[in-house]
């Protein structure tokens, strides 16, 4: 009997707490929120049209009236400029997600050039950031290969796509894209499609594209496999961007964050990287090339 008192005590302890005992609340003070304004603009060297978002940061614990999206800086000044003088001045477009443009008069071009990305806003102060205009990247081929992939657990089949890049001698990164291009009346209309890969060198990024860090084959060419559920077509066409470090890192990054939110208090805490000064968010410069998947 003397053995059974700890545990009618132990019984007791714990029906007493009811349904919070497994259950803690902290009270954590955040810290003060100093509003500050966000750029979002890539620019790539095909470009004919430079788009920026400019929003302004949020505390924790405000609301906005977009159901919890960005508050859009309509009333602000953006600026690009070229090697230190002006080349761009943005106006503002009154939609969203971009909020200010400028139309270019011929492609963006600006290999080997440095770019100055000014925002300024009466009451958040100026944001700057820069960045330097690549050189396009050299895609030499793309080949389908039908039911080449590893099955998922969520397509029977796979179809693979083999990339070969020609990497020049330096840091570099790359994005690549799977798309359909269908014409209609003259208009082309592009479609992503879904494509991932197991290669070591690669990891996801934002909006269903792969990112590549040419690491690790410096200077070389190098063949990587993609994989697919999407049946060949001869609209299927590669785009292979080759990006800032910037971009590459902002991309994973968010990517990253998007993901761990879903693995709640599981999930290692990820930074979304930023190259804004006085500010927070990303520009980013690259230049594209684009390839017809054949047909193996």
């Amino acid at each position: 009997m003397k053995k059974l008192i700890p545990i009618f005590i132990a019984l007791f302890i714990c029906s007493s707490c009811g349904e919070d005992f497994f259950e803690t609340t902290l009270k954590v003070d955040p810290p003060p929120h100093e509003d500050q304004l966000v750029i979002h603009s890539f620019v790539k060297s095909t470009d004919s049209l430079v788009f920026v978002s400019l929003t302004k940061s949020t505390g924790i614990l405000e609301t906005t009236n977009y159901n919890y999206g960005p508050i859009y800086v309509n009333d602000g000044t953006v600026e690009l400029f070229e090697n230190g003088t002006l080349k761009y001045t943005l106006e503002p477009t009154g939609e969203e997600p971009f909020n200010y443009k400028v139309e270019l008069n011929d492609v963006f071009g600006g290999l080997g050039n440095t770019y100055e990305l000014k925002a300024s806003q009466d009451t958040l102060g100026t944001a700057t950031a820069e960045q330097t205009m690549i050189a396009p990247p050299a895609l030499v081929s793309a080949v389908f290969d039908e039911d080449g992939g590893t099955p998922s657990d969520y397509y029977y089949e796979s179809n693979a796509i083999d990339i070969t890049i020609d990497d020049q001698s330096g840091e570099d990164f790359y994005e690549i894209r799977l798309v359909q291009e269908d014409t209609f009346e003259n208009v082309i209309y592009i479609n992503n499609r879904y494509v991932e890969s197991v290669d070591v060198n690669t990891s996801q990024g934002l909006d269903g594209s792969i990112l590549v860090d040419g690491a690790s084959f410096d200077g070389d060419s190098y063949t990587l496999e993609l994989q697919t559920n999407t049946s060949w077509d001869p609209n299927l066409k590669i785009y292979l961007r080759a990006i800032s470090k910037d971009w590459f890192l902002y991309s994973k990054s968010l990517y990253d964050f998007r993901e761990s939110e879903d693995f709640q208090i599981f999930a290692e805490p990820v930074t979304v990287h930023t190259n804004v000064q006085n500010g927070l968010g990303v520009f980013a410069m690259g230049a594209q090339a684009t390839i017809s998947v054949d047909e193996e």
